[in-house]
């Protein structure tokens, strides 16, 4: 709690520092440290809060006397400080303030955005003077520009890879691998599969922790390596750090990649959804994914328990063709052919829903309903 103060109370001021030489181009002071503060970052910590404390005090002090009613400099001062302090303080995340607002911060573009009303805030007592419609002219121009410029700046902040690529570059003198890791996930997400596979390794040989190896389970799985993905998902359940949520989401994965295999075990495929389940009972993919596995071992009872489940949260092609699979196999006619038409509004033209719709109208030639394992 104290290095988040500490860290905080730099932050006001790097703001400020940031308005002065853009982002792109600065060099910051305050590197990331993987244990907390060095002890020369502490000292720094503890001279920003002073200052903080002082102007801060200063400020609502020369506000607060009375006697001082023209619009002085230090009038000026304290209304723009004060402000600033104001229209800040949600932004510097006291209680959970992370290193990557030293060096990666996705609200970089806000020592502009609070520029503005500060100096609206100069010429207040004037400004009462005016005439309404002259302010009223005014406010909204102001409002107009502050807004774009905010939002030009905010624009390289937006994409997660430019955001982590920044980082890693910027603490590439103290490589910080929780930086690699978010660079990795970003590249991942956005299809750059070999990008992401340096960014996840370099974050790997600088801290092997449950959350990379997970993520590199999922890389192996987007490049069809399935057993290497089985295999990195494994070394993420053994070692700390997962979630209740992430080790579900662990085994879900790991129950998707056995289902890939030549020869896929669907007693095993059950058990590892069963853990997942365990882990988080309600959580509406794996029910999804339970029931369809359940429908494929015969187990149509059970199978039908978890799709209704799920079918309250959320809906997709497989879950409306595996309930329609069911109910076929009851003879429910009516009810299997409502839901094969459900599944071919949500994939026109799929070839399976489309059979299991056709068999219905012709149960002698009708070889059983087809019902399909999905990521």
């Amino acid at each position: 709690m104290v290095n988040n103060f500490l860290r905080a109370s730099i932050s006001v001021f790097l703001y400020l520092w940031r308005i002065i030489i853009p982002k792109e181009g600065l060099g910051m002071l305050f590197y990331p440290v993987a244990g907390g503060l060095t002890s020369w970052q502490i000292q720094m910590g503890y001279v920003a809060v002073g200052l903080l404390v002082c102007l801060t005090l200063s400020s609502i002090a020369i506000l607060g006397n009375k006697k001082s009613s023209r619009l002085s400099s230090s009038s000026i001062f304290g209304a723009v400080w004060i402000s600033y302090l104001a229209l800040l303080f949600p932004c510097l995340q006291l209680i959970q303030h992370g290193d990557p607002v030293w060096l990666a911060d996705r609200y970089g573009f806000l020592p502009w955005a609070l520029l503005g009303p500060p100096l609206v805030c100069i010429f207040s007592r004037k400004l009462l003077q005016w005439s309404p419609p002259l302010l009223l002219a005014i406010c909204p121009l102001n409002l107009l520009l502050l807004g774009l410029q905010s939002s030009r700046l905010c624009e390289h902040w937006r994409n997660g890879v430019q955001l982590w690529s920044f980082a890693v570059a910027a603490s590439a003198q103290e490589p910080f691998p929780a930086f690699h890791h978010q660079l990795g996930v970003s590249l991942l997400a956005s299809g750059r599969t070999d990008e992401a596979a340096v960014a996840l390794q370099s974050a790997w040989h600088g801290r092997s922790d449950a959350l990379t190896a997970k993520a590199l389970g999922r890389l192996e799985a987007e490049k069809g390596h399935v057993k290497k993905g089985l295999q990195w998902l494994r070394t993420a359940l053994d070692r700390p750090g997962l979630s209740t949520s992430q080790a579900a989401a662990t085994y879900h994965d790991m129950a998707v990649l056995e289902s890939r295999l030549k020869r896929p075990k669907l007693q095993k495929i059950l058990d590892l959804y069963n853990q997942s389940l365990q882990l988080h009972p309600d959580r509406p993919l794996t029910q999804e994914h339970f029931g369809l596995a359940l429908a494929v071992a015969g187990r149509h009872d059970e199978a039908l328990v978890y799709l209704q489940k799920a079918e309250r949260v959320r809906s997709s092609a497989e879950l409306q063709n595996g309930l329609g699979a069911i109910y076929s196999a009851r003879n429910q006619v009516r009810k299997a052919s409502r839901h094969f038409r459900e599944a071919l509004k949500l994939r026109p033209n799929w070839k399976e829903a489309m059979e299991n719709l056709a068999a219905l109208s012709d149960r002698k030639d009708r070889k059983g309903p087809v019902v399909t394992e999905h990521m």
